[in-house]
């Protein structure tokens, strides 16, 4: 016989499959047993939970073993029967929530079995888990709620749930369905559960089966709604109807799993061979479920690794051939001779020579000209006294010479004296516009040279400039 390959379904407290009698009260191990409000969100770990004795659990299933967890007293948990037949409980007190309370591993795979606990002292439920087996290899893959694969009759909308990502679809229109057709030996269904959710029916393959989830009173994030186990392999369809019964018409779908044989495995599912050891000791599996469907083909794959491979190679050959090809021609700088100073000098006289010459300066475009009547006061005349002779001595320009610096009053008493300037009886006028035009000039020549104090043709670096030249207006 081949070896076994298995997986398992936790079925929850929170799971409408499970059917409770008696007083239970649906408790979390931190926000405790009384909800602050109808559908609030509980913190921590759920179980239900009893203080008295004869309450009870039951559980319709398909599978090969099946293992019941909780917190108990020793010796005094309850009954555990399947099948009606008894199994034996721990004899260990429990020490926490997921404390192995009853376990039986020698069930026929070919039908269904039925469980049942009746407490018997005060005992805190948690979950029953159900492990399937199979003698070939099995792989499993996962649809969410807005997969194309599942279709939507009705009315449906997208909420999102507290502690739950991605949200969920939820209707509450009496018969709305949602249906999937699949190939596989196995199908998991996954809903959140909270106050106001009805019963509901699903149907596998023609056959219709109803359950309910009255009476919640917490919000519960994802659960099982639905399971089915050691199916033929082959297609299979599943529909799932909101029933509505009794008032309560919220519904709602997470996400559908499917199983199947490795050998029924197609573009739609993902293989897994993980295995592993329950605590009960019996080998088993615990597949892992994709949060989306994954589509693996083989051919599409390794082509899309040879080509990208191929682009990496080519594009490290094309970064390697620029870098090469950048080293074995590098820039050329062209090269500028030095340039003698000679040759600057030369530069600098060329460009001077196409400046062009300054303008001259500013000349006396027409001769100043006084009118007879104006007369000119005598200045004092400190050196040299003139002649006492009424005759006036008249010195054309041309006889005009440099003179030296001499005392201011002297210079000018020269500049009237050669200006023709003498003593007059008659006021001492000047008698001719000519002479007055003469003074004037001598006297702007005086006036410049006290401006400029150096001597005439002597410049100020040492070196030689021509002196200045005041033209004749005249």
């Amino acid at each position: 016989m081949a070896a076994p390959y298995s997986y398992q379904v936790t079925i929850a407290d929170t799971s409408p499959l499970l059917a409770w009698n008696g007083a239970w009260a649906q408790c979390f191990d931190q926000s405790g047993c009384t909800p602050p409000a109808a559908g609030a969100s509980g913190v921590g770990e759920s179980y239900h939970g009893t203080n008295v004795s004869g309450p009870s659990v039951s559980l319709t299933f398909v599978g090969d073993a099946i293992q019941l967890y909780g917190d108990y007293a020793a010796g005094s948990g309850g009954t555990v029967t399947v099948d009606n037949s008894t199994v034996s409980p721990s004899s260990s007190p429990g020490t926490d929530l997921n404390s192995l309370f009853a376990t039986d591993s020698s069930l026929s795979n070919d039908s269904q079995h039925t469980v049942s606990l009746q407490t018997t002292a005060p005992f805190n439920f948690t979950s029953a888990i159900v492990s399937v087996t199979s003698t070939q290899p099995l792989s499993n893959y996962s649809l969410p709620y807005g997969n194309p694969a599942i279709v939507y009759s009705g009315t449906w909308s997208t909420v999102t749930v507290q502690g739950l990502a991605g949200g969920t679809t939820r209707t509450n229109q009496v018969g709305a369905s949602a249906s999937v057709n699949f190939t596989g030996v196995g199908v998991i269904v996954y809903s959140s559960m909270n106050s106001g959710h009805g019963p509901y029916n699903v149907t596998l393959d023609g056959e219709t089966t109803q359950y309910t989830a009255v009476g919640r009173t917490w919000l519960v994030p994802e659960t099982i709604i639905y399971y089915a186990a050691h199916l033929t392999p082959g297609t299979h369809t599943l529909v799932l109807t909101n029933n509505g019964a009794g008032g309560s018409t919220t519904f709602t779908l997470n996400r559908i799993t499917v199983v199947q044989l490795a050998s029924e495995a197609g573009p739609s599912s993902t293989a897994t061979s993980e295995t592993s050891t329950g605590s009960a000791g019996a080998t088993s599996t615990s597949p892992p479920l994709p949060s989306a469907v994954g589509n693996t083909n083989n051919g599409a794959i390794a082509g899309g690794v040879v080509g990208g491979a191929a682009a990496l190679v080519l594009l490290i050959f094309l970064v390697w051939f620029f870098m090469r090809r950048g080293r074995a021609t590098p820039v050329m700088v062209p090269f500028v001779t030095p340039r003698a100073p000679a040759s600057l000098v030369d530069d600098e006289e060329k460009t001077a020579e196409n400046i062009p010459p300054p303008p001259p300066p500013p000349q006396l475009s027409q001769k100043r000209s006084l009118p007879s009547s104006r007369s000119v006061p005598v200045l004092p005349i400190a050196a040299t006294a003139p002649t006492t002779s009424s005759a006036e001595t008249t010195t054309s320009p041309s006889a005009l010479s440099p003179i030296a610096p001499k005392p201011e009053a002297t210079a000018v008493s020269e500049a009237l004296a050669t200006a023709g300037v003498g003593n007059n009886s008659s006021g001492t006028l000047l008698r001719d516009s000519d002479a007055a035009n003469e003074v004037v000039d001598r006297v702007l020549e005086l006036l410049a040279g006290r401006i400029d104090p150096h001597r005439p043709g002597e410049d100020v670096s040492g070196g030689s400039l021509p002196p200045p030249v005041y033209r004749d207006t005249r």
